[in-house]
């Protein structure tokens, strides 16, 4: 995914290959780093219940 990826596209990409990780890439399309399903689940917003 290119690294000004939105939320959404970065889950659409995950869920649709059936993967648990994606690399991220510059505007050269050279990687930069990998986003993985635990960094989605950390993104989400907790519910507001202790």
């Amino acid at each position: 995914v290119p690294a000004n990826a939105v939320f959404g596209d970065i889950v659409d990409v995950l869920a649709d290959r059936k993967i648990s990780e994606v690399p991220v890439v510059d505007q050269n399309n050279c990687p930069v780093g990998l986003i993985d399903i635990t960094d989605v689940i950390g993104w989400l917003p907790t519910s507001g219940c202790d």
